[in-house]
């Protein structure tokens, strides 16, 4: 409702959503955007998007949100922070001169620029909000709950007291998520089918596939029935007794609507129980098994992998070093040397339980830069939902320390 009244009247303004990892946070701010973007009463945001791990830095950020703005002139990792700023400005003028639509701008992971000296950024952006630089509506997104506390009185004056908690997921939530995302849009359908009729080049008008309203009538009825079938029932308690993410809970649902085909064109019980089944490999208990005999630093650099992989943005062996030292900085056994780290990444990459990118493995080479520099995943393999609830329980063997970094954020 408050991005809906920032875009009918033009007004500017400021939200924070905050909530433990997987909670659906960015999940929730993408369904409302969808949601506005049908309704053709409400001007369509422009949104850009910055993470704290990657754009805390002012000069970083706001070359990055220049770019995503398309802003004329020369953004480059050279360009100066002066100039940059003043690209993003005029930009800012032109939209509003031009009546050009609201804009939105997501900071991911808020407590990495609330961390930066002088919070620079934050002052940059708010500072705009408030310019009336035409509707700039910014959205930080973060884990931790006392971020309000993090900011400098400068920051916080410009800040509108909106904040939005997400608690853990209750039986009730999964539910309306599950109705919220299984949910087929007759209009929608229609365009879909335009769109493919307008590709074909065989498509006729006399087809004998039936329309868009009784197959929205089917997928209802079949969904309603699915709803309170014993799979889904189940999938429901066990997954929010064992503290699942509302990420996992998405995983299932989008795996069980992939799973229709021609024969079976609507949602069955055995769809969702295979999809379910996938969210859930066998191997769970041998990975934790085997990350609780892990040398230390190979451990420890394996949690931050997965700390970064719930964040969602690319990352490698330097980005995950640059947080462990902050952990080492706070306890000195808990500290790793370079090359400790060097060793415990080629060893990762040795037992498989991550990967280098595919740029990298076409270099055929492991020297440091590439080992250092190169973005990694984690196996397909290994379930990230399942590890982080092994660790939320201390179930992985990891020192105190590094397990209070990893899940405060």
């Amino acid at each position: 409702e408050r991005l809906r009244r920032a875009a009918v009247e033009g007004a500017s303004t400021s939200l924070i959503l905050c909530g433990h990892s997987g909670c659906g946070k960015h999940a929730t701010l993408a369904r409302a955007l969808d949601r506005l973007d049908a309704d053709p009463a409400v001007p369509r945001y422009d949104v850009a998007e910055l993470n704290g791990l990657v754009h805390a830095e002012a000069a970083a950020g706001l070359r990055e949100l220049a770019a995503q703005l398309d802003a004329s002139g020369d953004v480059s990792e050279k360009s100066r922070y002066v100039d940059d700023l003043g690209l993003l400005v005029d930009e800012l003028r032109r939209r509003r001169a031009e009546r050009r639509a609201p804009l939105l701008v997501v900071l991911s992971e808020l407590d990495a620029f609330a961390l930066q000296p002088r919070q620079t950024l934050l002052y940059v952006l708010l500072d705009a909000m408030q310019s009336r630089l035409g509707c700039v509506v910014v959205a930080g997104v973060t884990t931790d709950h006392g971020v309000l506390e993090l900011f400098e009185k400068r920051v916080r004056s410009r800040l509108h007291n909106h904040h939005v908690s997400f608690t853990r997921a209750t039986a009730v939530d999964v539910a309306d998520l599950f109705d919220d995302r299984l949910r087929v849009d007759e209009r929608a359908l229609r365009a879909a089918e335009a769109r493919l009729a307008a590709l074909s080049q065989n498509a006729e008008a006399g087809s004998d596939d039936p329309g868009a309203p009784e197959y929205v009538a089917a997928w209802a009825a079949a969904w309603a029935a699915v709803r309170v079938s014993a799979p889904v029932q189940t999938c429901i308690r066990e997954g929010v007794e064992a503290g699942r993410s509302m990420r996992w809970f998405c995983r299932v649902a989008t795996r069980a609507a992939m799973c229709i085909d021609a024969d079976e064109p609507v949602i069955t019980p055995e769809h969702w129980r295979e999809s379910v089944s996938s969210q859930c490999p066998n191997a769970a208990p041998q990975w934790r098994e085997a990350i609780r005999h892990l040398p230390p630093p190979e451990k420890a650099l394996l949690v931050a992998y997965l700390k970064l992989e719930r964040v969602g943005a690319p990352y490698c062996l330097q980005v995950a070093a640059h947080g462990l030292s902050r952990l080492g900085q706070a306890a000195k056994a808990d500290a790793f040397h370079d090359d400790q780290l060097l060793e415990a990444q080629q060893a990762l990459l040795d037992k498989t339980i991550v990967s280098l990118s595919a740029d990298a493995r076409q270099t055929e080479r492991r020297d440091t830069h590439v080992l250092r520099y190169a973005n990694v995943r984690l196996s397909a393999d290994v379930d990230v939902d399942d590890l982080w609830l092994a660790l939320r329980a201390d179930d992985l063997g990891c020192p105190t320390s590094l397990r209070q970094w990893a899940l405060q954020g």
